[in-house]
């Protein structure tokens, strides 16, 4: 093939029903990439395979490939994945070319029609490939490790198989971290965890796109510098990661902000993907509601593709009807699927996905911003998924099953059947950000014959948790619409939104007990004998460290240390979870006496509705001409549909804005 310096110039397709492929070559490794593009009717090619890869950040002018002859402009990400590609195949035996589509060079990314038209045509694209080839990028980190470390996961895994060889029955969920060093699993602060996590800063990771394309897939293969891995084997890798709760041990942070750091994220969209198919033959489509919910947290370089990335998964319902169009802005675009939703009749799930009332496109309440960040991963709302992470737990009932949501003529606000339930009375001030600073101690001398006292301020998840209680508790002490008796199970179903640690059913007593070990240990902040410190347990001395108190030495003279251990792995357990739960939210004191969980941004004065249809409540702001949606809240007392059967409540149309 001659060459010159001049740069490629794309030729029209000639059908909309058309879509083109590099012949990749294969010849020796050189520094120039060459190939030729041909063009095929989608569903009659030779056989060929996807990439899926990471653009890549900086100039796209900085690289170059060749095609037919011609210099073509790519960025850092496609240029290193071909490389390595190419290599791979030489290695492996391929001596001569290969089909490649790579959305970067077989679309033609200046014309914003042609990417319309290809972007419908992901979904046969990816499905039809042969193989689907995710490029991770280079090794390094230790990256060249992570085969022997998913080796000693899938290994584990299978100890942990029923004895009818059925899947995996997720027997380490409910242990510790402490219990978790003995299953044959690399003990916490092994090298291999440090390894896993830094692999999981990999921007492929967290992309929008990569979501359909795993999944598509009918042959999946994962490629990091030298070493590849089959999808399906990596698959039951992260299943199990998930499934078992394993993040905790390579994760920094506390198992209640897990999900939260970059890692975390990165092991939701894995689960989004295993959900939806990834490594199996059956893949459903989905409602592209429940998928943008469920991948709030993905990131796009264009805010479009927050949606048209997930288009190719979606149910026929939604594809047929929700054209692609890059030429439209990203704020009509939004709003247009938001009309869609309504009209399909989920709207109630549009708020849902609302958290806060910050958004910097000008949308209406009601609209959800895909742009925004900080969604949390743990929602109130149902959403849904398989057996270790669904949502759609039956007590959550707020709203009946009902619904009658409508758009008005323009657009621009959403009427809905529902009951104005309550006021915010108050709303605690309580922020874990507060909480994430370095421990405040203060020690007071002993004299004139007094013990010596110490006091504690408890740092980090578990001071502000505390915290959450004792607001909770100020509020009931000051209106309570409950029995005095229930006042205690009120508070702790309430921090945890009622719901068991797996997320799928209600609060049983179970949880209660572990509440009890927990709030013991919360409370115990101060010691009359430093002699205590040297009888404590190792977990229990990595635990006065993390919160700042001591036990009493009545207290440890009636338990042995396995005793201890015991009793603060299931106070932890609790913790973690309520945590988790509330870090989201701040905690509320109503008009009426209630008490529950709401937005950050909620104030006094906002009102609680439940709306027909809907699962949860939410917190309502009164605005011009009508509601602005703050979000989703708990608040205990009305979550199973008791204000649908309250005389005293009538029914309106609520008008959001």
């Amino acid at each position: 093939m001659a060459t010159d310096e001049s740069s490629y110039a794309y030729s029209p397709l000639s059908s909309d029903d058309s879509f083109r492929l590099l012949d990749l070559e294969l010849e020796q490794p050189t520094k120039r990439i060459k190939g030729e593009l041909f063009e095929f009717p989608v569903g009659q090619s030779p056989p060929y395979i996807c990439l899926s890869y990471c653009w890549g950040v900086g100039n796209s002018n900085d690289f170059h490939v060749n095609i037919d002859g011609k210099r073509l402009a790519v960025s850092r990400g496609v240029y290193l994945a071909l490389h390595n590609i190419r290599d791979w195949m030489l290695h492996h035996g391929d001596t001569t070319s290969v089909m490649v589509w790579v959305d970067q060079i077989c679309i033609n990314q200046e014309d914003l029609a042609e990417r319309a038209v290809q972007v419908g045509h992901m979904k046969a694209l990816y499905s039809q490939a042969k193989r689907v080839v995710v490029h991770l990028g280079a090794e390094e980190n230790g990256s060249e490790k992570i085969p022997e470390l998913y080796q000693i996961l899938r290994s584990t895994a299978l100890k942990f198989k029923n004895k009818d060889d059925t899947p995996i029955s997720y027997d380490l969920k409910d242990l510790s971290m402490r219990e978790l060093d003995g299953t044959g699993l690399p003990p916490r602060g092994d090298p291999l965890w440090e390894v896993n996590r830094l692999f999981l800063h990999r921007p492929w990771f967290l992309r929008t796109w990569i979501i359909q394309e795993a999944v598509l897939a009918r042959d999946l293969f994962f490629i990091c510098g030298g070493w590849g891995m089959d999808g399906i084997f990596l698959a039951a890798c992260w299943d199990f990661i998930i499934g078992d709760n394993l993040i905790p041990m390579f994760s920094n942070p506390t198992p209640a902000t897990a999900w939260q750091v970059v890692e975390g994220k990165a092991m939701h969209q894995i689960l989004l993907m295993l959900d939806t198919g990834m490594g199996r033959d059956n893949k459903p489509s989905q409602s592209l509601i429940d998928m943008l919910q469920r991948s709030r947290n993905a990131l796009a370089t264009n805010p479009r593709d927050h949606v048209y990335g997930l288009l190719g998964l979606a149910t026929e319902a939604y594809r047929e009807r929700l054209t692609v169009d890059y030429e439209e802005s990203v704020a009509d675009l939004y709003a247009r699927v938001a009309r869609l939703v309504v009209e399909l009749g989920e709207g109630h799930k549009l708020l849902y996905n609302l958290h806060g009332l910050h958004s910097d496109l000008s949308l209406p309440s009601w609209v959800p911003d895909w742009t925004s960040e900080g969604y949390p991963f743990f929602t109130l709302a149902p959403m849904q998924g398989n057996a270790v992470t669904t949502f759609d737990i039956p007590y959550v009932r707020a709203g009946g099953e009902s619904s009658n949501m409508r758009v008005s003529q323009n657009g621009l606000s959403l009427h809905c059947d529902g009951f104005i339930v309550d006021v915010i009375d108050k709303v605690s001030s309580a922020d874990i950000n507060d909480y994430n600073q370095e421990k405040n101690e203060q020690t007071a001398e002993p004299g004139n014959g007094e013990d010596e006292t110490a006091k504690r301020k408890i740092a980090g998840s578990y001071g502000f948790l505390q915290q959450c209680l004792s607001d909770m508790a100020d509020f009931l002490q000051e209106k309570s619409a409950y029995p005095p008796k229930n006042h205690e199970e009120v508070i702790w179903r309430t921090a945890v939104w009622n719901r068991s640690r797996s997320g799928q059913k209600k609060a049983d007593d179970q949880l209660g007990e572990l509440y009890e070990a927990c709030k013991g240990y919360l409370q115990l902040r101060s010691s009359s004998n430093r002699e205590i410190r040297e009888r404590y347990g190792p977990r229990m001395r990595m635990l006065d460290k993390e919160l700042g108190f001591f036990v009493p030495i009545e207290v440890a003279n009636k338990i042995n240390m396995q005793e201890r251990d015991r009793e603060c792995d299931q106070g932890e357990k609790y913790a973690n979870w309520a945590t988790t739960i509330s870090m989201q939210m701040k905690r509320c004191g109503t008009v009426k006496g209630y008490i529950g969980q709401v937005p950050k941004s909620t104030q006094a004065g906002d009102v609680v509705c439940v709306i027909g249809g809907a699962a949860v409540p939410f917190v309502l702001r009164a605005g011009s001409g009508g509601y602005k949606v703050v979000g989703q809240c708990y608040l205990h007392g009305i979550m199973e549909g008791e204000a649908l059967r309250d005389p005293s409540l009538t029914k309106e149309t609520i008008t959001l804005v």
